[in-house]
């Protein structure tokens, strides 16, 4: 970069969804909550898809090879942190095909030319931006959820306002709200939904979306019936020019899937997440602490005494102290940056803007006219574009970027691990209790992994590292859901248990029946051995039906003692 123009602004549109593989077996009638949980987050499945003949994704193992940047990347998180991090190639991985049974993360590319190949986003009344694409990646999880990063680099636009335009139209992938007259995008559009975006991609194509097909509101019926076929959908679906990166092996439409392939889930609302920097002397200078000297004068009184004689003595004194103030705090422009909000912020309450932007900024580097923004939707910088741009948009790119995908993924894991929750829960109502169990065991297995392999405390040594961490942490209330999750968890958990063990209660209550209604035989037999029975039967061909009548009467009338004692023992229940 060193050798080329540092641009006004980097910006990565970060989208986590969901995936399930569907085995060859699959039904759609069926659904595939009935499919293990181990099935259907297998990554050796993914791998098989994700590598079909003509795809545009190629798994990639991370390499320091020679840069000092991936060095940098690397030596900045702690070693069992990168293992999650970074698909790192181990010794049974010697193809790309191949998978080590402790992998949780797996990273694929698709490559890019950033002097060609081009991410255009058309607005209807704000222009049409001409962005540079510089890579798409994705990083796929265990736990069945995966983050798809769109990189763009911005050479054309300096002004602070196009730089929230941006932020603001080139994350959204469908309408928030349709009108009610023809065409039902209009008002949509003309507040923040492009009137198209398109990637350029050389040697693989053109993929653009206009959002057209959102015109048909007949068309996004969701679960109805027609004539006698039951029909479901969802009524959004990924745009078009995320669908094409993938084969045919994908699904991202309900009731579109097929077995043996992978369907995706948004787990969104109609925003991407959004990683930006932007360089801006002027407004990094306005955001920069300020110390003031306050001058303040304040009355005094003193009482003096001798003898006699006392004298109240009134005057006045002046001090001087100083402050430090911090512009930012009250800054529309930097609100709006943090919070992706175009037309300035999205508040009406500066109490309440001035609450947010604290909470929500890490300002270390105040000082210097450094901000970073940490939110639910988005992780900003912006500084000046002097001499440390170049190393603070490496770092955004590397070790920031590394952060933001963990946060998102740890976030998008809570809400799958929630949801099948709640599939078991329904499927509790089967009473398939063994399935059920089965089920729990592996889910609570993957939930283990997930606490030790990819929802850390801390993940790098380096201070200001583990300072933004835990802050994205507080923001994203990772911590709670984390503990709701868990406590979601044991009480699946223990209610199946309890189900288990009253069955295991009444198997033994049944055979305990048993045992009490065949006592009096076990009785007599012990009592006249067994050899009275084999005495007296038609294996010898003598039969003492005297004898037979007494065993008969002393069991009947250990019977209805048995019958007595049990219907007790009823009673008392």
């Amino acid at each position: 970069m060193s050798t080329e123009k540092i641009p006004y602004s980097v910006h990565s549109f970060m989208l986590p969804f969901r995936w399930d593989y569907l085995p060859p077996d699959y039904s759609l009638e069926a659904g595939k909550e009935q499919i293990s949980f181990e099935v259907r987050t297998s990554l050796n499945s993914f791998l098989k898809c994700v590598l079909q003949q003509g795809s545009f994704w190629k798994r990639k193992f991370f390499a320091i090879g020679g840069k000092a940047e991936n060095y940098n990347e690397y030596h900045y998180f702690h070693a069992y942190a990168a293992k999650t991090l970074f698909d790192l190639q181990q010794k049974d991985e010697k193809e790309t095909g191949s998978i080590n049974a402790n992998k949780v993360m797996l990273y694929f590319e698709i490559e890019t030319d950033v002097t060609n190949d081009t991410y255009t986003i058309k607005t209807v009344n704000d222009g049409t931006y001409l962005l540079k694409l510089s890579g798409i990646s994705l990083h796929v999880y265990n736990t069945g959820v995966a983050i798809l990063t769109i990189n763009v680099e911005n050479d054309k636009y300096p002004e602070k306002e196009k730089i929230l335009i941006i932020n603001e139209f080139g994350r959204r992938i469908y309408p928030q709200f349709l009108n009610n007259e023809h065409p039902h995008t209009q008002q949509v559009k003309k507040a923040f939904l492009a009137d198209s975006i398109e990637i350029s991609i050389g040697g693989k194509g053109n993929f653009s979306d206009d959002f057209s097909e959102y015109e048909s509101i007949a068309e996004r019926e969701v679960h109805h019936y027609e004539g006698n076929d039951f029909k479901h959908s969802w009524v959004v679906k990924a745009p078009t020019y995320i669908r094409h990166l993938f084969g045919d092996k994908f699904s991202f439409t309900l009731g579109d899937e097929k077995p043996d392939s992978i369907r995706f889930n948004i787990l969104t609302d109609d925003r991407m997440f959004f990683q930006s920097w932007y360089g801006n002397n002027d407004l990094a200078t306005a955001l920069k602490e300020k110390t003031q000297d306050i001058t303040s004068e304040n009355a005094f009184t003193a009482n003096y005494s001798f003898g006699s004689i006392e004298k109240e003595v009134k005057g006045k004194y002046t001090a001087t102290r100083t402050e430090t103030e911090y512009p930012y705090l009250n800054n529309n422009d930097w609100h709006a940056y943090m919070f992706g909000d175009k037309g300035g912020p999205c508040i009406e309450n500066k109490k309440m803007q001035k609450s947010l932007t604290e909470a929500h900024t890490y300002d270390r580097w105040a000082g210097y006219g450094t901000l970073f923004g940490l939110t639910r939707d988005s992780f900003v910088c912006i500084t000046g574009s002097g001499d440390f741009s170049e190393l603070i948009i490496t770092q955004m790119k590397t070790m920031y970027y590394q952060m933001a995908v963990l946060c998102l993924a740890q976030r998008a894991s809570v809400l799958r691990f929630s949801s099948e929750v709640s599939n078991l829960s329904d499927l509790a109502r089967s009473n398939e209790n063994k399935k059920l169990i089965a089920n729990i065991k592996i889910l609570y297995k993957n939930y283990i992994e997930f606490i030790n392999k990819i929802y850390y405390r801390e993940i790098t040594p380096y201070i200001q590292g583990m300072e933004m961490y835990t802050q994205f942490q507080k923001i994203m209330d990772l911590k709670d859901n984390v503990k709701d999750l868990d406590e979601e968890l044991n009480e699946l958990f223990n209610y199946v248990k309890l189900e288990e063990d009253e069955r295991q209660g009444n198997e033994a209550h049944s055979l305990s029946l048993i045992a009490t209604w065949f006592l009096p035989a076990s009785f007599i037999a012990s009592l006249f051995g067994i050899g009275f029975i084999r005495e007296y039967t038609t294996l010898t061909g003598k039969i003492d039906w005297e004898l037979w009548k007494v065993w008969l009467i002393i069991c009947g009338a250990g019977a209805l003692v048995s019958w007595f004692f049990i219907r007790k023992a009823k009673r008392k229940k």
